[in-house]
């Protein structure tokens, strides 16, 4: 083995990379640093999408255009920009300028931003047009409006600001949604949003409030008035003497309804609802209909403390995840000529990636839905033009027409292996090319037993500028970011040419790729072949591999090469995308010298531009295993690196955790605070119990291998010393709450000869003590323990027990990933259903339901259940319980002024008490001068993960039992 695969191995093993850039560059400024000329990582290596989008009027230029449309037969297009210009122009490609009809910014007192515009179906005769627009302070009661004007029949023609007359106000806030559209019968169709700023989600509570006009779409009659009224309500809009309902509305629970449309020939209301975490929602919308938020954000529960509206909740027809796009903006069902293959198509996009998509559905049922166009472009609206074809505007201030796709397909010419990329000038010792440079984080995350190295190259001596907000940091078109994932293997393996000094063997398994296309950064992987001589560029879809480790608790294992989406869940905007590469994390010593920073090193080099303020580095992450540092620095930069990439503002976590590194211990949003996605039976659980990590939720979803795991796509074979170190800083956090340090004398006091699986199950608080015990060599399961472990159908114990088995041993439980076609698929045995029903104590269908006297009526009795619902349906109920709940069985919690919480069902409700039944079909009564807080949840009690810790033939067993109940 020569010299440099040794030093390449040892960067691996321990992230020093001084000597290697030294070595390597061996340059202390910008001019001397070489250039990267030699990269061919550019485009993509998939086929071109069916459809692209041509620019139309070029010669025309819009400052944040919002709204476009044909001005009904005039032979001009009307256009309305969020500064509250109205434009119109002559509907020809070589227009050479618009015309403005009106601008609200001079003549409207607080003015604000203009979003919608209309115009009216009969406007040839009456001239009306309506504008929705918002004042200024941004929240405000009546802060937005939806007024009526006249346009004059002059050339070009003027809309008349004296015309003006408010038909209605609503607040105004950070979600208006503000739509305005006709249907044939002349009704004018408006949208709302909950006027909320992005968190905390629905602030207002307002979503499912029919007092409010926010978070709805409403439908009102602008050619006949009601006293009083500058419109009427239609005779047939569905909350018409509803007590306290707003008679307008015609649907409700949408955050921000960010374009709807009506299909002429079918009426068919479709909206794009912009989402909050993790989906982006496509709705087709019904009278009456409740689209669920902020109880529900798509597939996926979000608060539990709002009262549901009259309505039963309405799941989204599409829902696509953030790893998709972050924007939803609504389209239109396409009834052109040019594009026939598309007719009665649903196109509709993504505001931040501009991509564009196809949906076609019968009924509820989605039947096609596909990727068509990728243009780039930041999609504000779509609309048509007067032969009805689809018109995209960005809100750059260009507007294009969706056409089929001339180009050719160059995919090919994307490297397929990693030395075709021209990363390295050798691949075989990882020696990067000039222009390309290795750089070490402070902190890694837990990468099961693999370590990774790090490089960047910028093409072209390019520049990052760096701002104090990480994910607004400005990056050069064809930056590419790149890790080599390596893992140490048993001595003397073919595979693991690389050594260090201590003797330990290596394996490269993939490389993992971030390139920016220049407005959104794609990930590849590249698997390095047996020889360890190249890599070579993995589809779209991942892959696994069975490899073999030195430090695995298994001879064999499986490594999974993430698919390309769950890559950009972490790889995300609101997080930077880089994971890592922020001023925390790289404000260690730098690359070539210890004395100096890291950061310093990059703007002497040339690679990071921009002002960085002191105020910016005033705090560093640490290593988590350096026990010199502090233990809350360790533990924050540990939960940092692992968990941020979700648990920040707008990362797709469900919950208010906020992880990033910079943030305040209050800022986290984690201290006693209680938990809203679980509590996994522990005792008067917290987020993070300060002080008692046995009450702590966060400590329990790391150190569980089964269902609550996090994080979510990682590996399951958990970090024995992130678990302890989180353990031992909650430990450590000081309170002065009665809760938090119950029986703090007894905490991690179990006694060895005590730790059995009998006291393992007695409550998860038990549990995850004797879980520390064994973690920290305190005490160890004895084999008669394992054994018995191995048949248990505990799933808490199976799930914090289960990384002290061989995975090789371990149970292959469905996970939260379910195909649902394989269930279906497989025939199961009723018999060995039911068996599992009768006598398993982790079958928790029998806590709530009776099926022929056996288990307990929480929940309706399953008897006859088949005669009801269809196999695809009993399935459906089994992984999504909360999608469709009668109003008896939907669930309540109520707090206690002790702080104990108790959520079942609600018995009675009365002035002096409130009767619950739990789960486990015991009543609670709660005297209501008890009672700190009630709320109704809006899900079922049944959990959502029942089958994540169940096989495949468990699954299908249990769902053919419930066929045969007829």
């Amino acid at each position: 083995m020569d010299l440099e695969s040794t030093r390449v191995a040892m960067l691996f093993k321990f992230g020093s990379i001084f000597a290697f850039v030294a070595a390597l560059y061996g340059v202390s400024s910008a001019s001397e640093f070489p250039s990267w000329s030699n990269s061919n990582i550019r485009g993509t290596p998939d086929p071109p999408k069916p459809y692209v989008v041509e620019r139309v009027y070029p010669k025309l230029e819009f400052k944040q255009p919002v709204e476009i449309m044909p001005l009904a037969d005039t032979g001009r297009m009307l256009l309305l920009e969020v500064g509250g210009k109205v434009h119109t122009f002559l509907d020809r490609d070589d227009c050479e300028q618009s015309d403005v009809a009106l601008d609200l910014s001079p003549i409207v007192q607080n003015f604000m931003r203009s979003f919608g515009i209309g115009i009216h179906p009969n406007f040839k005769q009456n001239r009306e047009i309506f504008i929705v627009y918002a004042l200024n302070p941004i929240a405000r009661p009546d802060g937005t409006r939806l007024s009526r004007f006249r346009m004059t029949e002059s050339d070009p023609p003027l809309i008349d600001p004296s015309s003006e007359e408010i038909l209605l106000t609503w607040a105004s806030g950070g979600h208006n949604g503000s739509a305005v559209r006709f249907d044939k019968q002349g009704y004018l169709y408006f949208s709302a949003g909950d006027g909320a700023r992005p968190f905390p989600p629905d602030e207002y509570n307002v979503s499912q409030d029919l007092s409010d006009l926010r978070a709805t779409i409403c439908r009102i009659d602008v050619d006949h008035r009601s006293a009083g009224l500058g419109y009427s309500i239609p005779p047939d809009n569905p909350f018409i003497g509803v007590p306290k309902a707003r008679p307008e509305i015609w649907a409700f629970g949408f955050r921000n309804p960010w374009r709807f449309s009506i299909d002429p020939m079918t009426q068919t209301l479709m909206c794009g609802d912009v989402g909050w975490e993790l989906w982006e929602l496509v709705h087709r919308v019904e009278r009456g209909g409740n689209y669920g938020w902020s109880i529900f954000e798509g597939p996926q529960t979000i608060r539990s403390d709002i009262e549901p509206g009259p309505s039963p909740i309405r799941h989204p027809l599409f829902a696509y995840p953030h790893t998709d796009g972050l924007s939803v903006t609504g389209g239109l069902i396409y009834r052109g000529q040019a594009i026939k293959e598309l007719d009665g198509t649903y196109v509709y996009g993504d505001y931040v990636n501009g991509k564009v998509w196809g949906l076609r559905f019968e009924g509820d049922k989605v039947t096609w839905q596909s990727e068509i166009a990728n243009t780039s472009l930041p999609i504000i609206t779509f609309s048509q033009d007067r032969k009805g074809e689809i018109l995209v505007m960005s809100f750059g201030g260009s507007i294009h027409r969706l056409i089929r796709n001339p180009a050719p397909d160059r995919s090919t010419d994307f490297p397929r292996k990693l030395s075709q990329t021209g990363l390295f000038t050798d691949v075989k010792n990882l020696e990067p090319s000039p222009g390309v440079l290795p750089y070490r984080l402070n902190a890694m995350a837990f990468e099961d037993d693999a370590t990774s190295s790090y490089v960047v190259g910028l093409p072209d001596r390019g520049a990052i500028t760096m701002t104090q907000q990480k994910r607004q940091w400005v990056y050069p078109k064809n930056s590419v970011f790149a890790k080599t994932v390596s893992i140490p293997v048993p001595n003397q393996s073919p595979s693991a040419p690389l050594s260090n000094a201590n003797g330990t063997t290596f394996r490269r398994l993939e490389t993992q790729v971030l390139h920016f296309d220049g407005v959104s950064w794609n990930p590849y992987s590249y698997l390095w072949n047996e020889q360890q001589t190249d890599a070579e560029l993995i589809g779209p879809e991942g892959t696994s591999i069975e490899i073999k480790s030195a430090n695995s608790l298994s001879t064999n294992k499986t490594w999974r090469v993430h698919n390309r989406s769950e890559c950009i869940s972490c790889h995300n905007s609101p997080s930077g995308t880089i994971a890592g590469w922020d001023f925390a994390n790289l404000s260690g010593p730098s690359l070539t010298s210890p004395e100096r920073s890291q950061l310093d090193e990059l703007q002497q080099m040339g690679l990071v531009t921009g002002t960085i303020k002191s105020a910016w580095l005033a705090q560093s992450m640490v290593n988590p295993s350096d026990e010199n540092a502090k233990l809350e620095s360790r533990a924050r930069s540990y939960l940092s690196i692992n968990c941020s990439h979700c648990h920040c503002r707008g990362g797709g976590g469900t919950v208010a955790l906020e992880l990033t590194f910079a943030n305040t211990l209050e800022a986290i949003n984690a201290i006693d605070q209680l938990p809203t996605q679980g509590t996994f039976g522990i005792k008067d659980a917290r987020v993070i119990t300060a002080g008692n990590p046995y009450r702590s939720v966060l400590y329990y979803r790391l150190a569980t291998c089964g269902a609550g795991h996090m994080p979510k796509i990682w590996s399951r074979e958990n970090d024995a010393h992130g678990i302890q170190l989180v353990h031992d800083w909650i430990r450590e956090l000081p309170t002065n709450d009665h809760r938090s340090t119950e029986n703090s004398e007894t905490v991690d006091r179990v006694a060895a000869e005590n730790l059995s699986l009998s006291n393992l199950s007695l409550s998860t608080d038990k549990a995850l003590e004797c879980f520390n015990q064994v973690l920290s060599g305190q005490s160890s399961f004895d084999d008669e323990n394992l054994k018995t472990f191995k048949g248990t159908n505990d799933p808490i114990v199976r799930g914090l027990a289960e990384r002290f088995i061989p995975v090789s041993e371990r149970v292959q439980r469905l996970g939260t990933k379910i195909d649902r076609q394989q269930i279906l698929a497989l025939q199961g045995s009723a018999m060995s259903g039911a068996n599992r029903y009768r006598e398993s104590s982790a079958m928790l269908c029998r806590n709530c339901h009776r099926i022929a006297g056996v288990g307990q009526s929480v929940g309706p009795d399953l008897d006859g259940i088949a005669k009801k619902r269809k196999r695809e349906e009993l399935l459906e109920s089994l992984l999504e319980p909360s999608r469709s709940i009668e109003p008896a069985f939907q669930s309540h919690t109520i707090l206690t002024d002790q702080g104990a919480t108790i959520t079942g069902l609600l018995v009675e409700r009365s002035d002096q008490a409130t009767t619950l039944r739990s789960a486990d079909g015991k009543l609670h009564t709660i005297a209501s001068e008890d009672i700190e807080e009630a709320r109704a949840l809006g899900i079922s009690l049944m959990p959502t993960d029942l089958a994540a810790d169940m096989t495949a033939e468990e699954l299908a067993d249990l769902l053919a039992f419930l066929e045969s109940l007829k």
